[in-house]
This record gives C-alpha cells, structure tokens and sequence, in this order.
C-alpha cells in the first residue's frame, strides 16, 4: 500500500526543508593535474622504486586520482617508450 498524500497546501511549501552541509579539504597534490599522464607516470615510478609492483602503484595512483587504471597505465607505457 502506498501511503495517502496529504493535499498541498499553498502556504506550505513544496519541499521537506532540510540542512545540507557539505565539507571540502584542499586538493592532494595527484590531485592538481590528475590527468596529466607525465605526472601519472612519474607517480607510479616513484612507487615502483619504493618497491611496490607496477600494477599494485597503477592502482594506487589510478584510485588516489579518479584516473581510470587502464588512463595511468598507458601513462606508463608511453612514459617508458612502450606502446600498446
């Protein structure tokens, strides 16, 4: 059963009025120019020397951007000379 709507009255008005808050950090530094492929790459580099392995960095940098994985992985390729 669907429940009964009230009539509208005209003095009330027509939305549920309701508090909204919303919050904002600044921007992470991936962040800044998150589809910049060079900076995708270097990132990922940064991590790979760190000793993570190249796909765990893809996607920690593709997760920390927004950037879609397959976007930061050409990234690389095409920052180590190696087309796909």
């Amino acid at each position: 059963m669907r429940p009964r709507r009230r009539p509208v009255d005209a003095r009330e008005p027509a939305f549920d009025q309701c508090a909204l808050t919303l919050t904002k950090a600044g921007p992470s530094p991936l962040h800044q120019h998150p589809n910049a492929p060079a900076d995708l790459a270097a990132e990922v580099a940064t991590l790979v020397e760190g000793g993570t392995s190249t796909r765990d960095a893809v996607t920690a940098v593709a997760e920390a951007t927004g950037t879609p994985r397959r976007s930061v992985y050409q990234a690389v390729l095409d920052a180590r000379g190696e087309h796909r």
